[in-house]
Protein backbone atom coordinates (compact mmCIF):
# COMPACT_ATOMS: atom_id res chain seq x y z
CA UNK A 1 0.00 0.00 0.00
CA UNK A 2 1.06 3.33 -0.74
CA UNK A 3 -0.73 6.57 0.43
CA UNK A 4 -0.43 10.12 -0.41
CA UNK A 5 0.70 12.51 1.89
CA UNK A 6 -1.15 15.27 -0.09
CA UNK A 7 -4.94 14.13 0.21
CA UNK A 8 -4.80 10.55 2.17
CA UNK A 9 -5.59 8.68 -0.68
CA UNK A 10 -4.31 5.06 -0.49
CA UNK A 11 -3.86 2.52 -3.29
CA UNK A 12 -2.27 -0.73 -3.50
CA UNK A 13 0.99 -1.27 -5.74
CA UNK A 14 2.91 -4.08 -6.63
CA UNK A 15 6.08 -4.28 -6.16
CA UNK A 16 7.14 -4.54 -9.64
CA UNK A 17 5.58 -1.13 -10.85
CA UNK A 18 6.48 0.59 -7.40
CA UNK A 19 8.95 2.53 -8.59
CA UNK A 20 7.36 3.72 -12.11
CA UNK A 21 3.77 4.10 -9.59
CA UNK A 22 5.58 6.63 -7.17
CA UNK A 23 7.07 8.66 -9.99
CA UNK A 24 3.80 9.05 -11.22
CA UNK A 25 2.50 9.99 -7.89
CA UNK A 26 5.23 12.12 -6.96
CA UNK A 27 4.64 14.33 -10.34
CA UNK A 28 1.02 14.53 -9.88
CA UNK A 29 1.05 15.45 -6.26
CA UNK A 30 3.62 18.08 -6.96
CA UNK A 31 0.86 19.30 -9.61
CA UNK A 32 -1.96 19.47 -7.38
CA UNK A 33 0.29 21.28 -4.86
CA UNK A 34 1.14 23.95 -7.11
CA UNK A 35 -2.41 24.30 -8.20
CA UNK A 36 -3.61 24.46 -4.87
CA UNK A 37 -1.22 27.11 -3.85
CA UNK A 38 -2.29 28.75 -7.16
CA UNK A 39 -6.06 28.72 -6.08
CA UNK A 40 -5.48 30.26 -2.51
CA UNK A 41 -3.15 33.18 -3.93
CA UNK A 42 -5.70 34.00 -6.50
CA UNK A 43 -8.71 33.72 -4.12
CA UNK A 44 -7.02 35.65 -1.13
CA UNK A 45 -5.60 38.73 -3.87
CA UNK A 46 -8.02 41.65 -3.94
CA UNK A 47 -7.93 44.88 -6.00
CA UNK A 48 -8.55 47.76 -4.74
CA UNK A 49 -8.22 51.83 -5.65
CA UNK A 50 -8.61 53.80 -2.28
CA UNK A 51 -6.71 54.22 0.82
CA UNK A 52 -9.87 53.66 2.99
CA UNK A 53 -10.49 49.98 1.28
CA UNK A 54 -6.88 49.20 1.86
CA UNK A 55 -7.25 50.16 5.68
CA UNK A 56 -10.82 47.84 5.54
CA UNK A 57 -8.67 45.22 3.93
CA UNK A 58 -5.88 44.98 5.70
CA UNK A 59 -7.74 45.23 9.06
CA UNK A 60 -10.75 42.99 8.00
CA UNK A 61 -9.78 40.16 5.21
CA UNK A 62 -6.02 40.64 5.23
CA UNK A 63 -3.69 39.09 2.40
CA UNK A 64 -2.71 40.48 -0.80
CA UNK A 65 -3.34 43.41 -2.54
CA UNK A 66 -2.63 44.97 -5.78
CA UNK A 67 -2.91 49.02 -5.50
CA UNK A 68 -1.65 52.16 -7.10
CA UNK A 69 1.43 53.61 -5.89
CA UNK A 70 3.11 56.56 -7.07
CA UNK A 71 6.79 55.40 -6.05
CA UNK A 72 7.66 57.50 -3.47
CA UNK A 73 9.39 56.17 -0.26
CA UNK A 74 7.24 58.88 2.04
CA UNK A 75 3.98 56.60 0.88
CA UNK A 76 5.56 53.48 1.60
CA UNK A 77 6.58 54.44 4.92
CA UNK A 78 3.00 55.75 5.96
CA UNK A 79 1.35 52.83 4.56
CA UNK A 80 3.71 50.81 6.59
CA UNK A 81 3.46 52.66 9.42
CA UNK A 82 -0.40 52.92 9.81
CA UNK A 83 -1.19 49.97 8.61
CA UNK A 84 1.94 47.47 9.03
CA UNK A 85 1.68 46.70 5.21
CA UNK A 86 4.34 46.60 2.97
CA UNK A 87 5.11 46.00 -0.61
CA UNK A 88 5.69 43.19 -1.52
CA UNK A 89 6.34 43.05 -5.18
CA UNK A 90 6.47 45.57 -7.79
CA UNK A 91 6.37 44.14 -11.12
CA UNK A 92 8.67 44.52 -13.63
CA UNK A 93 8.30 46.37 -17.32
CA UNK A 94 6.86 44.51 -19.64
CA UNK A 95 9.60 43.11 -22.14
CA UNK A 96 11.96 42.40 -19.18
CA UNK A 97 13.49 39.02 -18.67
CA UNK A 98 11.01 38.49 -15.26
CA UNK A 99 8.17 38.70 -15.24
CA UNK A 100 5.12 38.45 -13.18
CA UNK A 101 2.22 36.56 -14.18
CA UNK A 102 -0.80 37.46 -12.34
CA UNK A 103 0.51 41.11 -11.78
CA UNK A 104 -2.07 43.37 -13.55
CA UNK A 105 -0.97 45.36 -16.61
CA UNK A 106 0.28 48.77 -16.37
CA UNK A 107 -2.54 51.05 -16.02
CA UNK A 108 -2.60 54.74 -15.28
CA UNK A 109 -4.14 55.50 -11.59
CA UNK A 110 -3.75 57.61 -8.37
CA UNK A 111 -1.59 56.53 -5.63
CA UNK A 112 -4.09 54.52 -2.40
CA UNK A 113 -1.91 57.00 -0.02
CA UNK A 114 -1.13 60.67 -1.62
CA UNK A 115 -3.69 60.35 -4.80
CA UNK A 116 -0.66 61.83 -6.97
CA UNK A 117 -0.45 60.11 -10.34
CA UNK A 118 0.41 56.54 -10.39
CA UNK A 119 1.56 54.03 -13.71
CA UNK A 120 1.35 50.80 -12.01
CA UNK A 121 -0.29 48.51 -9.19
CA UNK A 122 2.12 47.35 -6.61
CA UNK A 123 1.56 44.25 -4.30
CA UNK A 124 0.82 45.05 -0.86
CA UNK A 125 0.43 42.23 2.26
CA UNK A 126 1.01 42.40 5.84
CA UNK A 127 3.74 40.27 7.78
CA UNK A 128 2.97 37.67 10.45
Amino acid sequence: MIARRDNREKEAVGFDNLAVRVRELLEQMQKDLLQRALDFRAANTKQIDTYDELSKTMKEDPGFVWAHWCGSPDCEAKVSDELKTTIRLVPFAEGEDISTDDAPPPEDGVCVCCNQKSTQRVLWAKSY
